[in-house]
């Protein structure tokens, strides 16, 4: 199927792109949230082409992994087990690119019983092992890394956010991308701009869309129009909980000559109209973009994995920072970040603390 295919058409108070702006860009933004961009960017960027029906192997070995990884889709039931689990969540995350992972689609998970919580989506394990003159590095080769440890972390060059999924890295230059924004094309047309825009590495200038400072993202040549990566992948349409309806995407005020400020249901804090949001026209309802799709230094970290120090005798599990500011049983200062903690018995461990312990 063509990418082109799982687009919406357009609508119909979208900026006019321009005739010289090339008609095989991939253009954006997506239809809605289920769509994984992570694969069709890279059969663009290695300009290889989708195989159809392609018979899936139902038993993997892959270099990130010990064991041998299990074909899962809806009519397996071997994943039954982990949404049962401590976390009691109905989510389950990709340990490659740290997204979660739709049931409705082939995927692949580890069945030993050791580690029944890694997972992998099937574009994930089938990622190129290196990626030559990418658009963000182009000197040197970027090189497909597996994630050594669940609690390793590095930094992306693209997005600046703390990772410890995949990375295509330059271990010369030190030079770091997650899978998704390594998978970012070097050029997009996106609905909201009338030109071309380039994925470039710049500083020194602001998202159109958010405001945020920019790493790489995604410029305009010809006017001052630029996109962060976050901002530039925002579906059209997604679906919350706050709202019955789905949630469109909007670039300008909705509503001409709006007679009170817009505000944000989820925060409630008042919103800038000049920054893209999400709305509900049947409900006049509007969203922040980050309150719709939290963002923040840990977006991009998979949790629950669990660590043994002699420090504790009972496991300890890899947990995001907490609300409720409390104290590190090992230092005795407050925990203001990532930490792991004992379900059993309430011990906690800053992530540093456990870092050292670990040496």
């Amino acid at each position: 199927e063509p990418f082109m295919s799982i687009l919406l058409p357009r609508r119909e108070n979208e900026i006019t792109v321009e005739e010289d702006v090339d008609s095989n860009l991939i253009r954006l933004p997506v239809a809605n949230a289920s769509v994984n961009l992570t694969s069709h960017f890279f059969k663009e960027l290695m300009s290889l082409q989708q195989v159809e029906n392609k018979e899936l192997a139902t038993e993997l070995n892959h270099f990130s992994h010990d064991h041998p990884l299990i074909l899962s889709d809806v009519q397996n039931n071997n994943i039954e087990s982990y949404l049962l689990n401590d976390m009691k969540t109905e989510t389950i995350f990709c340990d490659g690119c740290v997204r979660p992972i739709s049931l409705s689609a082939p995927f692949y998970n580890c069945p030993h019983d050791q580690c029944t919580t890694f997972f992998l989506h099937k574009s994930c394990a089938e990622l190129p092992t290196e990626v030559q003159q990418h658009p963000s590095h182009p000197k040197h080769s970027l090189v497909l890394l597996p994630k050594s440890q669940f609690f390793i972390l590095f930094r992306c060059e693209g997005c600046e956010f703390e990772c410890n999924g995949f990375t295509f890295a330059c271990v010369q230059c030190r030079f770091y991308l997650d899978v998704n924004c390594a998978s970012l094309p070097g050029a997009i047309s996106h609905e909201a701009h009338a030109h071309r825009l380039i994925l470039s590495k710049k500083s020194g200038i602001r998202c159109s869309a958010c405001q945020w400072h920019l790493s790489i993202g995604f410029t305009c040549a010809t006017c001052d129009f630029n996109l962060c990566c976050i901002c530039a992948l925002l579906p059209r349409t997604i679906r919350h909980r706050y709202d019955e309806h789905p949630l469109t995407i909007t670039y300008s005020p909705p509503i001409k000559d709006h007679l009170l400020e817009y505000y944000c249901e989820i925060c409630e804090e008042e919103l800038n109209p000049k920054k893209w949001f999400y709305y509900c026209g049947n409900c006049d309802y509007s969203f922040h973009t980050y309150c719709i799709h939290p963002i923040g230094t840990s977006a991009k970290i998979k949790y629950g994995g669990t660590i043994n120090l002699p420090e504790h005798p009972l496991l300890l599990t890899f947990v995001p920072r907490s609300q409720k500011i409390s104290q590190c049983d090992h230092c005795g200062e407050p925990i203001y970040d990532l930490f792991f903690k004992c379900s059993q018995c309430n011990f906690k461990l800053h992530y540093t603390c456990a870092e050292k312990l670990l040496i």
